[in-house]
């Protein structure tokens, strides 16, 4: 996939001589119902016309409210990753500022989408865009006829009731309801960030860990998890730790949260390289520990627990 950071760069490009089916949106997580979006437009694309999708970094919920703070269901580079394993042609990443966040849809659709060869566009049903939210499918189609493209609605999917989104996925993780929000995600709720270094406490325990600097803000609850750990084009089983290591924790020192992964049969220096994980299942909460022989015991059943758990 081939990712554009502007539209110039876009326009300037070889690509911009040939026909796409697009699709806009923010696709935070790449859920079910984005995935229904995607699913459209290649189907629409066929093989005449490429793929594009159109999006927007930073989230625009940062800056039109930054003080509500929304934790981000997955990173810029976590969810260009995920849109290019969909197979998709061309991402066109537009920089979202409050120039931007003012612009009218009108002016939307003329400098940005009519500057492109839009043979179809697919959207959510409750899809808009622009200035007070006034872009809408039906605001598309009726410029349509002067751009020349054609709009297709997809409806949203239900679950149990509820119209999967982002929101509601980020509620089911803020209360470590993983296995639902891994249903409306269509994965394993998982985790992007880069090894850094840490307290070499995990070393010094028997148990060298990876500790993990998150991308984004979408992080299940305190535990320890049983886990699935993509490092490259590989996949390998560990645990994961969520927490304030209170074993160690001076009394009334301030709590550091961190992420720590025990990777299984695994010795490589990878600091400084991305791990992705995936949550399979949490084995318990984080607890304190008398002695550190207490805990290094704990960390053997852990670990026994967690193969188990992974076992196919």
């Amino acid at each position: 996939m081939k990712i554009f950071y502007s539209l110039n760069s876009f326009l300037s490009s070889g690509l911009a001589r040939r026909t796409f089916v697009a699709t806009i949106g923010v696709f935070d997580g790449l859920h079910k119902a984005h995935k229904e979006i995607i699913k459209a437009m290649k189907k629409k694309a066929g093989a005449r016309c490429k793929t594009l999708v159109i999006t927007f970094n930073p989230h625009p919920l940062k800056v039109i409210f930054p003080a509500k703070k929304t934790p981000l269901l997955v990173s810029f580079a976590h969810r260009m990753r995920l849109v290019e394993e969909e197979g998709i042609d061309a991402a066109l990443v537009l920089r979202f500022d409050k120039k931007l966040a003012a612009m009218p849809m009108e002016e939307f659709i003329k400098k940005i989408l009519g500057r492109i060869r839009i043979k179809e566009l697919c959207v959510g049903a409750n899809f808009f865009f622009g200035r007070h939210k006034k872009g809408t499918p039906k605001k598309l189609r009726d410029f349509s006829g002067i751009f020349r493209y054609r709009v297709t609605s997809v409806q949203p999917i239900k679950k149990k009731g509820f119209t999967i989104s982002s929101t509601r996925i980020r509620r089911l993780i803020k209360r470590g309801e993983l296995s639902s929000a891994e249903d409306l995600l269509g994965r394993p709720v998982s985790v992007l960030g880069t090894v850094i270094k840490g307290h070499g406490r995990g070393r010094s325990l028997g148990f060298p860990t990876a500790n993990i600097d998150p991308h984004h803000e979408a992080i299940p609850l305190s535990g320890v998890y049983a886990v699935k750990i993509r490092h490259n084009s590989a996949t390998y089983g560990g645990i994961l730790n969520i927490g304030t290591r209170p074993t160690f924790r001076i009394e009334r020192e301030e709590p550091e949260p961190s992420i720590e992964a025990y990777i299984f049969n695994f010795r490589k220096n990878i600091y400084g390289e991305d791990l992705e994980i995936g949550f399979v299942k949490k084995i318990r909460n984080e607890r304190k520990f008398r002695q550190v022989e207490q805990l290094k015991r704990q960390i053997k059943k852990d670990m026994l627990r967690a193969k188990k758990v992974l076992r196919p």
